[in-house]
């Protein structure tokens, strides 16, 4: 077909692909063609959402003028729901790129378009698709030298640990000017190699707050921030409420959904689980990660930025949790002096 007229439509319908190829691109029975596209990458089929996309299809491009087809396009060709299975045609994408690669280069253009389509595919196989005669040639060479592996696995280098071992460093120089701009002092709690716990040194002596036992952390705080590989380059930053009296964590739970700013869900039901995760974000994401490995980017540059973040978060966070903390705290003691 001569596809050169074609038309493709993001989202009309909340389908994700939706393409047209008008009826002088084609050498058949006098019909245009529809193609809809349905990607599922981590995501599974919702229900009635392929039979809602094939109504759409089917209303606004007449059988009599159109020629149908319905892909649902997955990682690795995964078949549709069992009432789809008639009308969708499973694809998988390692399917489909070999094909794109042939048509990018064959086109014999350099452009951004190739270029974004070559590391959109290149991303894909490296991240999310199996080669399979990589995975045969693995198997060969493990099966012959699998001890010799292990033991080399052993000492691989991990550039997250040592991001995190270079941050631990530049710590006390952080918390000194996280204390001179906020007046809260911070001091490195147990901490672990993929976990970096922080403490607030002014609420220790407040009545409740240290009821979580050594079971957690040396100061038996309730509540801490925590610096945790998230794995794949991710670093997150978040206050966690660990071991402690029950209504010690309630209250700070309360205290932390009721100020608006936090964007802090309130949970359904039930009680809270024991390390709840309240405000947090991403001091290091995943594609800066990878793209940091790509381009050969130092340790110290990636840790300065983690720290930038940390810090910045701190400061907008820290003095409206220690405002909740402290209310937390007195509530306790109202409750026994009543």
């Amino acid at each position: 077909m001569d596809c050169s007229a074609a038309l493709v439509f993001r989202e009309r319908a909340n389908i994700d692909l939706l393409i047209e190829v008008p009826l002088e691109g084609r050498r058949t029975d006098g019909k245009s063609l529809v193609v809809a596209v349905e990607l599922k990458i981590d995501a599974k089929e919702a229900p009635r959402q392929l039979e809602k996309y094939r109504e759409y299809v089917m209303e606004h491009y007449p059988k009599d003028e159109w020629h149908h087809a319905f892909v649902f396009l997955t990682l690795r060709g995964d078949e549709p729901s069992a009432p789809n299975l008639p009308f969708w045609i499973p694809l998988a994408l390692s399917d489909v790129l070999p094909r794109f690669d042939e048509v990018a280069e064959g086109w014999g253009r350099s452009d951004k378009a190739v270029g974004l389509y070559q590391d959109y595919a290149a991303m894909m196989r490296r991240h999310l698709l199996d080669d399979d005669e990589f995975a045969r040639i693995a198997g060969l060479i493990w099966s012959k030298h699998g001890p010799t592996l292990d033991k080399l696995n052993e000492f691989r280098p991990d550039m997250q640990a040592d991001i995190l071992e270079w941050i631990i460093d530049k710590l006390p120089d952080v918390f000194d000017e996280v204390e001179e701009e906020i007046q809260l002092k911070l001091f490195q709690d147990t901490s672990s190699k993929r976990i970096i716990r922080i403490a607030v040194n002014q609420w220790l002596d407040l009545p409740g707050f240290t009821s979580g036992g050594d079971k957690w952390v040396k100061s038996q705080s309730v509540l801490l921030v925590e610096l945790a590989d998230w794995k794949e380059g991710r670093l997150r930053l978040a206050y966690v409420m660990g071991y402690g009296a029950d209504d010690v964590r309630q209250r700070i739970y309360d205290g932390a959904i009721a100020q608006k700013e936090l964007k802090i869900a309130r949970r359904s039901s039930g009680n809270l689980p024991l390390h709840k995760h309240l405000s947090a974000r991403d001091v290091q994401k995943t594609s800066a990660y990878l793209s940091a490995l790509e381009a050969d980017t130092s340790i110290e540059e990636l840790g300065k930025k983690a720290l930038h973040e940390l810090k910045t978060f701190l400061i907008k966070t820290l003095p409206i949790y220690n405002m909740i903390v402290m209310a937390a705290c007195q509530d306790g003691t109202d409750d026994q002096s009543d």
